[in-house]
């Protein structure tokens, strides 16, 4: 059966994604060791912000946002996606960033038993075979010799869970008609300016040196900008379980930061890992999506 253009769209976009997505845990690594954890989310998440400011008024979509209903709807999104960023921005201070890119494919599993038993999605064998390769790539890294987990890794691989939520309230929300460039300007500045409240008060708040500036910039833009903007063109395109799979096959590049940036150096059970996690995109790419239009009504 052939594709509809815009899930290929969407498939596309989820590439793009998955191959900006490699820097963010990188560099939540490696801003963790000049800020404190909060400050260094709350930082990126205003820039980012700013970014798509600058889309919504490019659009001609500031509008959309004053509405009470999507405001609320627009609140549970944030907290869904910022309560897990911060929580994974506390926990790769205690594992390294490789570990860290790794262990949040958990998101994967999560998302394809939401699609199916929450969204009723329907999921052909190549979704299942996809899904399932990357599990077992997760599996195969895990492994190296033994299975050892700290609290920082359970933290990794249990928070993503809410990702899946924030990610289906987003694909509700543009359902409704609500773009996806002011849905993450209000990410990035309720969100960015709340994170930046409470890091005021529960952090030491350091005042970046000018020499950090160029990293926060990028990381604001590439890390928690342009991606989640493909990653929010591919989520109203596919399904849930899909887009998601094939966003978190990005350690790949993760690999390679961690080794040119932070001289991390991937093992053997690595890379098979990363491996077998190409095998899944193939599988996922020949599954086809489900129109999901009945998710939502229109806005009023």
């Amino acid at each position: 059966m052939k594709k509809h253009h815009d899930e290929r769209v969407g498939e596309w976009a989820s590439i793009g994604h998955l191959v900006l997505t490699g820097f963010w845990p990188v560099g939540a690594n490696y801003g963790v060791q000049f800020l404190p954890p909060v400050e260094l989310l709350g930082i990126a998440t205003l820039i980012s912000g700013f970014f798509f400011l600058v889309m919504t008024l490019k659009k001609g979509q500031l509008g959309q946002l004053f509405h009470w209903k999507i405001f609320w709807s627009c609140a549970l999104y944030t907290c869904f996606l910022l309560i897990p960023y911060v929580a994974i921005f506390y926990a790769t201070q205690y594992t390294s960033a490789i570990n860290t890119s790794l262990f949040i494919q958990s998101e994967v599993v999560f998302a394809t038993l939401v699609g199916w038993l929450i969204l009723k999605e329907n999921l052909q064998l190549n979704r299942w075979l996809g899904v399932l390769c990357i599990v077992v790539a997760n599996l195969v890294v895990l492994y190296q010799g033994s299975i050892q987990l700290n609290l920082a890794d359970l933290v990794l691989i249990c928070v993503p869970l809410f990702f899946v939520f924030g990610n289906a309230v987003a694909k509700r929300l543009q359902a409704q008609g609500l773009g996806w460039a002011p849905l993450l300007l209000f990410r990035g500045a309720v969100g960015g300016s709340t994170l930046m409240f409470f890091s005021a008060i529960f952090e030491d708040v350091k005042v970046p040196d000018l020499d950090l500036w160029p990293f926060l910039l990028i990381f604001g833009i590439f890390a928690f900008g342009i991606p989640k903007a493909l990653w929010q063109i591919s989520l109203h395109r596919t399904d849930l379980s899909k887009t998601t799979a094939i966003g978190l096959s990005y350690p790949v590049f993760s690999f390679l930061l961690a080794y040119v940036w932070l001289g991390e150096v991937p093992n053997p059970y690595q890379w098979s890992g990363l491996l077998i996690s190409f095998l899944g995109i193939y599988f996922l790419l020949k599954s086809s999506s489900r129109r999901a239009a009945e998710l939502a009504a229109p806005a009023e």
